[in-house]
């Protein structure tokens, strides 16, 4: 999650690691924080810089001021940028702040504007879209922050939460935090990041746009279709947007539009099997798995209800199917990868999982043979008699389709169990206990996958 903070430090307010506890100690440690090293007051980027450098899922923004708000306004799109804000109302500390620049028309006042900057401030992010739950103030100014609630209420605007500079008041905010950082939250933040650090990914280098491979047949010896960086820049921005600052009321409705969009690319003139020898066998079974969702969301709704997990790992598993990324994981991958699951298996016995894939196959083949579907397709090789996991259970979803009653199964268990099944010639990949982004994405989804029939 992503805070900005507004605050200039006035009222004798100190700017070192007792506040930051008091404040953010919900959020991570300030163990390593120096207050002799990080003087906010002169450089408040250094807050920003320490939550990157410890590695935290969450980052805090320090604006003094109105106007240093106003440049990173101005910079970023606070709406995609920002998911939860804390504003002091009173923003005049001549300390932090030039009191002869030049305030927004049409105010004269330049003293009375920064007594009351934040709530300009409020309103301001009102009208850029923010939701007012997203935000509150912490001040002590207790008495102007009663009487702009008193306004707010009058002239119909979202009534503000506010939270005073006493001790007793800094858990209450604390626990403000905490709510804020939903799974709803988590989700859209690392679907930001990912986007942004895409862009930036085939911005610098264009042949890092995998999905070209993936073009079924050619027309005078050319691509039937061409696939432009333009186009996955556009791609990558609607990705970004897609998701509402706001959390919506049908969540389920929104997630199933969301896959829609993300896997949209995935449609009949791509063909997954065309990079199974070029790239290896896990970008086979990332382009495998998001194409077979793709068709399932376009044509039934046996994945529903959906949640942050299973559309986390679609994320994840999309995006290296169609951009080149480095084998490490990434900023945005770790922080999804902890939605899917905080606490994930140490490691991976090979042969246990070799087991678990059989047992799940062995279940998926009595299915089909109770539905009476094993060989209702025709096939043109012996392959298709031992079909491929994911082929199986594919063909349980055709069947069921408009029906299902007629499924024992969770159809988001079992995608995570065809990753598996579809690596099962390469089992010793997944058990290493590495950094890399493949036997990490395993460990991650062991304990979601090859549940067993409900009941």
């Amino acid at each position: 999650m992503n805070v900005l903070w507004i605050e200039d430090f006035g009222g004798g307010l100190q700017a070192g690691r007792n506040v930051l506890n008091q404040m953010f100690g919900g959020l991570l440690s300030f163990d390593a924080w120096n207050n002799d090293s990080f003087d906010l007051k002169t450089k408040p980027s250094y807050l920003n810089e320490f939550c990157k450098n410890e590695k935290s899922l969450h980052t805090i923004y320090l604006c003094l001021n109105y106007f240093e708000y106003a440049e990173l306004k101005e910079n970023n799109s606070i709406i995609n940028k920002i998911d939860s804000i804390i504003i002091d109302a009173r923003l005049d500390n001549g300390e932090h702040v030039d009191l002869n620049k030049d305030i927004p028309a049409p105010y004269t006042d330049k003293n009375k504007f920064h007594e009351s900057a934040g709530f300009y401030i409020f309103n301001d992010l009102i009208h850029l879209g923010v939701p007012a739950e997203r935000m509150c103030f912490m001040t002590g100014e207790k008495n102007s922050f009663d009487d702009f609630k008193k306004k707010c209420t009058e002239i119909h605007m979202p009534e503000p939460k506010a939270f005073e500079k006493v001790d007793s008041s800094y858990n209450d905010l604390k626990q403000w935090l905490e709510g804020q950082c939903s799974d709803y939250v988590k989700l859209r933040r690392g679907v930001i990041e990912g986007c942004d650090f895409l862009k930036e990914l085939i911005e610098n280098n264009d042949n890092n746009i995998r999905l070209r491979s993936f073009i079924k047949g050619t027309k005078n010896g050319k691509p039937e279709i061409v696939i432009e960086n333009e186009d996955m820049q556009d791609y990558l921005e609607i990705i970004a947007q897609f998701l509402s600052s706001r959390e919506p009321g049908t969540i389920n409705h929104a997630y199933r539009l969301f896959l829609r969009a993300l896997l949209h690319e995935w449609e009949s003139n791509i063909n997954p099997d065309e990079t199974s020898e070029r790239y290896g066998g896990d970008i086979h079974t990332f382009a495998k798995l998001a194409k077979t969702t793709r068709n399932w969301v376009a044509h039934a709704k046996l994945l529903e209800p959906l949640d942050e997990k299973f559309i986390a790992f679609m994320f994840l598993i999309n995006m290296r199917a169609m951009f080149i990324l480095p084998l490490e994981i990434q900023p945005y991958e770790h922080s999804l990868l902890c939605l899917i699951n905080s606490s994930p298996v140490d490691r991976i016995e090979t042969n246990e999982l070799q087991n678990k894939i059989d047992d799940a196959d062995k279940l998926i083949s009595q299915q089909l043979s109770t539905l009476d579907i094993s060989l209702k397709r025709t096939t043109k090789n012996d392959k298709e008699i031992e079909k491929y996991f994911i082929e199986k259970v594919n063909d349980i979803y055709i069947e069921v389709t408009g029906e299902p009653n007629k499924n024992e199964y969770c159809f988001k268990d079992l995608l995570f169990a065809c990753f598996f099944a579809n690596q099962k010639n390469n089992l010793t990949k997944l058990a290493k206990n590495t950094l890399d982004f493949l036997p990490t994405l395993a460990r991650h989804i062991y304990l979601h996958s090859f549940q067993r029939p409900k009941p």
